[in-house]
């Protein structure tokens, strides 16, 4: 018995023959490794990411062949046959099978010679032995034992052998660990200086979540990363005195960026893989390649942090950081010197650190393929014996394959179960036209409110079956119709939508694809005028890319796409595609008469029925998630990610790291976790099929039922039916299908081919060379624009009052990244920035530059601030602008800064919230003090209107300040401690009546002119909930029941103390709840609160221009103490001037008009202020009161903001 016989004969052909096929192999992968890094225009971190996945893909075939070769490995009794075959001569093999009556039988096969990897012999039973085979074992003198155990041994050798040399390189591993560690364990660690905190400045810059520890070491020549869970940088003693501090931190930047990749555990890699692969060539190579690209990486990183240092220029960067690589080896190595010159040009075997030099500085040496020697002569010994073992064993396989049924390949398990099968299927013959190279279809639908389903307590499947089949015995008609067109002729496609809103009004979008080039034209048409735009596109994809799919039903029954001979398509309620879903069978239904198959697709969030007999699809439902806690949401996205995920922010930025395929997979996964927690929100039902195309039957009707909440209680639903009509065009002309696409002269046009958008005006003289010369200026005027912000956002920033001059004379918004910087520059400079900021903001009247110094203010985070943000407080009445927040791509880290400190709560994306000066100096207020008076009742007040209304405004602004103020000055211990910020020193306001002198009647004269007030809002009634009861017609303010005041029911509305209390606020109506004489219920209406109000009718709203001109008389015979509208508005002739019309003139002296439009009483969830007129008079809105537009008068000669 030899050392080796623990190995069993098959385990070592096994392994013997992994080891030989791993050697092509990795040969292969090394091989298009280099020829993949052979571009010439693949960059350093691409070649490094190339090697290390075919060191990855090296390791894998290691196991993936040893598990493939075990299914036909030979068993220990046929090799030992096979061994002692081919000790009797030539090329016969001789086996021994078992006869029927189990009698050993030779048999004598030839084998060519020229294939010994696989040998396939093939042998018959023989019915008794062959004593001439007996008789040449016999003279030969061998003995069968002793052979078969000779050649067993070789394989086990080698394997042993093998086995043997990876514990050996194991063992080496764990030492270099160890003297690692001790290396480590004697170095000293730096806790403090520059150094470190350069380390930790870079750490935070890069996010990283292990902030490296910093040590010096005798031992070393080179500074190193040792570690892996908490990491350590090893600086050459030598080093930290030779070199200067800039200098350091280039190279602390290489070693950090080591940590910042994990490049410590690549390295790990490398080494278990030279430790199992000692013997592969090939692998060394590429493992030794990988080290050389990972330190060419880092200098890229390093090359950048010097760049920051070296600020000329980035051969400057590239020079410095250079000098410092050939510093360190000058102080490891003190006896010689040499310069970058002779370094990256003298040697004829140039060492790596020359040829790192030498790469930096441009003139990089080509490198020679370089392979360990202990490899090569490992390869040598080992590959013949491998390949002998092999070979011999490979001539038993036979007798295995005999021993054993004969089951061929085995089978891959196909993943498309019979239910996709059938739901593909079925999808294929109801909407397949993709062999129909011409087709064209129109497709009506109208909408029907459902009758008893307007508030429905139930979401589900039944629930929506109830909805279509009900009987509409009285349909409510709803006067949206919609009109579609879908139609192609070879690479033509077509895609044209009509909406009909009014009798007079309609719209029109078309989407035309010509085979080149792509068109939409939108025409909105009314009873005064028509208008089109047409929008050009250079792809289908792009096209196509906001077709929506509830506009074709049939198209997103389909499936994803749309079912045309062309290109690709995307129409799709789901990014998830059918075949990307495996659908399981639920059951079966019946649906008008036709027994049908229920399928399920979670992934989807779709069941499907088809029929049974017809196999087409009859019906499709879409389910949603909706309404479930956020810790179940969480854990449907943990499930689906595989990962811990805690909130939006994480589950988005774990999307962004992820391929648009891969984000899809995930959608897939999340529909799938979550289908037991979805509800059905749509229901389409087909029928009327005609055959419109060879083996395809379309369905000529549909039914599509939708649920929406439906706002009258929580957790009730209203449903919609629509009517869907399919006809089929027979006879059309495709050029006039594409008229309404298709620019006519004189329209402007939108081209969007290239990565510039620019506008023309269509002729039919208009060449392309024409268009490329627009293009050709837009792309100029866009690249100069570009320069001039690329060279406003390089500015300079050494002080602060640099900083603070980019904040308040720089740019006013764009280029956003200047005065991010600055504001950042005044965050690391915090005790020399915040005297110099509130000495300007105290000075300070413009928007912008408030908005910025507030952000700055904020950020820095320092309560002494306080004092000063309240004095700029009344200076925030300003004009609106925009207040949305800013784009920031070019720098991460910088926007990440601005998203941590601004207005929002956690802003993703490449944008942070900056808004006005109003609400960046209260939000800087609430941050520093967490404290508040009601101040955003004044949000939505602008420096607008006449003089009256400004100095209203201005007033309620003054107000805040004061409270404010009053409160600083009796709390500020509690926030800083120096008295000198203890006085607010707010300058002193008027709070007297801000009232008009004479007669209070309305404003009129030849330079009036009528300016919007608001349309759209709700008045709600102190009676019920007391929010948003109080309204400011001055200023649009609106507020609730004040706390100074006793609750309703206490205090009356009539008594002193109320109305004293609104004049004193300046508030002009109440909404109240109020039931006329001989009525039984209650209306919403509003009271004045020292108003003069009178009501006028439709025809004098319209003649009031002319009367606030002076040109009519206003009609002031009608004057009333309360202001009631009429239960129901009828439908409005004019949107503009229908409803209860009040003409009014506040305390203060405003004129205006209010119209009552609408009693909300169903408080329905609408997403915003509705921009259609016709939300104006319906009876829904976000909560219950009276619905209002109103408008005011001013003096266009007055003075003007």
């Amino acid at each position: 018995m030899n050392a080796w016989d623990v190995l069993s004969a098959e385990l070592s052909w096994q392994i013997c023959a992994t080891l030989l096929h791993s050697l092509w192999q990795i040969t292969l992968i090394a091989f298009f490794v280099w020829l993949i890094c052979r571009w010439e225009r693949a960059t350093v971190e691409q070649k490094y990411l190339v090697h290390v996945a075919g060191l990855l893909l090296s390791i894998a075939v290691v196991p993936l062949t040893f598990v493939l070769v075990a299914h036909d490995r030979p068993t220990e009794e046929s090799i030992s046959r096979a061994a002692y075959a081919s000790t009797i001569g030539g090329g016969a093999i001789v086996q021994s099978v078992q006869s029927p009556d189990h009698t050993s039988v030779p048999q004598t096969t030839n084998v060519p010679s020229n294939d010994p990897l696989i040998a396939h012999v093939e042998s018959t039973a023989m019915n008794g032995p062959d004593p001439s085979v007996d008789a040449a074992i016999n003279d030969r003198g061998i003995s069968t034992t002793k052979v078969g155990h000779v050649w067993l041994g070789v394989g086990s050798w080698i394997a042993g052998l093998y086995l043997l040399g990876v514990l050996l390189m194991l063992a080496r591993l764990g030492w270099d660990v160890i003297r690692t560690e001790q290396i480590r364990l004697r170095s000293r660690a730096v806790t403090g200086g520059p150094l470190l905190t350069a380390i930790c400045h870079l750490a935070d810059r890069w996010s990283l979540s292990v902030l490296p520890g910093l040590a010096t070491a005798e031992q070393i020549v080179v500074p190193q990363v040792l570690g892996l869970l908490k990491p350590t940088i090893l600086m050459p003693a030598s080093a930290m005195t030779g070199l200067s501090t800039e200098q350091l931190e280039m190279i602390l930047a290489h070693e950090l960026a080591h940590v910042r990749r994990q490049d410590m555990w690549i390295n790990l890699l490398q080494r278990l893989a030279e430790s199992i692969l000692f013997f592969s060539p090939p692998l060394w190579m590429i493992s030794r390649r990988i080290s050389v690209l990972r330190e060419h990486c880092c200098d890229e990183i390093a090359c950048q942090v010097a760049g920051e240092i070296a600020p000329d220029g980035d051969s400057d960067s590239r020079y410095c950081y250079a000098q410092a690589l050939l510093l360190v080896a000058e102080a490891s190595c003190p006896n010689q010197s040499t310069n970058l010159a002779t370094v990256a040009a003298d040697g004829h075997t140039p060492s790596e650190l020359r040829r790192r030099i030498a790469r930096l500085l441009g003139q990089p040496i080509r490198e020679p393929l370089q392979v360990p020697r202990r490899a090569i002569a490992m390869a040598i010994l080992l590959v013949p014996l491998a390949w002998a073992s092999v070979t011999w064993q490979a001539n038993a396989q036979r007798a295995t394959q005999e021993s054993e049924p004969a089951s061929g390949v085995a089978a891959v398990e196909n993943k498309t179960t019979d239910a996709d099968r059938a739901v593909a299927e079925a999808r294929i013959r109801t909407f397949g036209l993709q062999n129909a190279n011409r087709i064209a279809l129109r497709q009506s639908v109208r909408q029907i409110n459902v009758p008893g389903m307007q508030s429905y307590a139930k979401r589900d499947l039944a629930s929506l079956w109830k909805a279509r089949g009900s009987r509409l015995t009285d349909p409510q008609l709803n006067k949206n119709r919609t009109e579609s067109r879908i139609g192609w002729e070879g690479e033509r496609l077509l895609l044209s939508q009509l909406s009909v809103f009014q009798p007079n009004q309609s719209w029109r979008q078309s989407h035309y694809w010509d085979g080149q080039n792509g068109w939409i034209g939108e025409i909105q048409s009314t009873q005064e005028k028509k208008t089109k735009n047409v929008y050009r596109y250079a792809s289908l994809e792009r096209l196509t890319e906001h077709i929506h799919p509830f506009s074709y039903p049939h198209w997103a029954a389909a499936g994803d796409r749309l079912p045309w001979p062309g290109p690709t398509v995307l129409i799709a309620e789901h990014s998830v595609a059918p075949q990307q879903t495996h659908y399981r069978h639920s059951g079966t239904e019946t649906i008008d008469g036709e027994v049908c198959d229920v399928y399920t697709g979670p992934e989807r969030s779709e069941q499907i029925w088809i029929g049974t007999t017809t196999k087409l699809v009859k019906a499709v439902s879409r389910h949603y998630l909706s309404g479930i806690s956020p810790e179940q949401q969480w854990k449907i996205a943990s499930e689906a990610a595989g990962k811990p995920i805690a909130n939006r922010q994480q589950y988005d930025r774990y999307r962004q790291t992820l391929s648009p395929e891969e984000q899809i997979a995930l959608q897939a996964r999340w529909s799938a976790a979550a289908w037991d927690q979805t509800h059905p929100g749509n229901l389409t039902v087909f029928s009327d099929y005609q055959e419109i195309a060879p083996g395809v039957r379309w369905p000529m009707q549909a039914d599509r039922v939708v649920v929406h909440p439906s706002g009258q209680a929580k957790d009730t639903f209203k449903y919609y039916l629509s009517k869907i009509e399919v006809e089929l065009i027979g006879d059309f002309d495709m050029q006039e299908f594409a008229a309404d696409a298709l620019p006519d002269p004189g329209v402007k046009v939108t081209d969007r081919t290239g990565e510039s958008w620019f506008e023309y005006v269509w002729s039919d003289q208009l060449t392309q060379a024409d268009i490329e010369e627009k293009r050709r200026q837009v792309s100029a005027k866009e690249s100069a624009e570009a320069e001039r912000k690329r060279r406003t956002n390089a500015t300079p920033i050494k002080t602060v009052d640099d900083a603070i001059g980019i904040l308040t004379e720089g740019p006013r918004v764009e280029p956003t990244m200047v005065w991010a910087r600055a504001i950042k520059f005044l965050t690391e400079h915090p005790e020399t920035a915040l005297p110099a900021l509130i000495k300007t903001i105290d000075n300070e009247q413009r928007d912008h530059p408030i908005s910025k110094l507030a952000f700055a203010l904020r950020a820095i985070g320092d309560a002494r601030a306080v004092p000063a943000l309240i004095r700029a407080l009344p200076r925030t009445l300003l004009p609106g602008r925009s207040d949305f927040g800013l784009l920031l791509e070019e720098d991460v880290e910088l926007r990440r800064f601005m998203q941590q400190h601004d207005l929002g709560k956690g802003s993703v994306g490449t944008t942070f919230d900056y808004g006005r000066a109003f609400r960046e100096v209260t939000g800087a207020l609430r941050r520093l003090t967490n404290q508040q008076f009601n101040e955003m009742e004044l949000n939505w007040i602008r420096l607008k209107g006449s003089k009256t209304q400004r100095d209203a405004a201005q007033q309620q602004f003054d107000r805040v300040a004061r409270r404010w103020a009053d409160w600083w000055e009796a709390n500020w211990r509690d926030h800083v401690d120096d008295p000198v910020y203890s006085d607010v020193n707010l300058k002193p306001s008027s709070d007297a009546d801000v009232a008009p002198t004479g007669a209070r009647q309305p404003l009129a004269g030849p330079s009036v002119e009528i300016i919007s007030g608001g349309s759209g809002g709700i008045i709600q009634s102190v009676h019920d909930t007391g929010k948003k009861c109080f309204f400011d017609l001055d200023t649009g303010r609106q507020a609730d029941w004040p706390n100074e005041l006793p609750p309703l029911g206490k205090t009356q509305l009539d008594s002193t103390e109320f109305r004293d209390w609104a004049r004193r606020e300046g508030f002009d109506v109440a909404g109240i709840t109020y039931t006329p004489d001989g009525g039984t219920e209650p209306l919403y209406c509003l009271m004045p609160l020292g108003l003069s109000v009178w009501k006028i009718s439709e025809e004098d709203h319209r003649n009031l221009p002319a009367m606030a001109l002076g040109q009519q008389p206003y009609p002031l015979s009608n004057p009333v103490e309360l202001l009631v509208p009429r239960r129901t508005v009828p439908k409005p002739r004019d949107a503009q001037h229908s409803g209860d019309s009040f003409l009014f003139v506040t305390r203060e002296g405003t004129t205006g008009i209010i119209r009552l439009t609408a009693q909300v009483t169903k408080t329905e969830d609408r997403s915003g202020y509705a921009s259609s007129e016709e939300f104006l008079f319906e009876n829904s809105g976000f909560y219950r009161g009276v619905k209002y537009a109103y408008e005011t008068f001013s003096e266009t000669s007055g003075e003007q903001p």
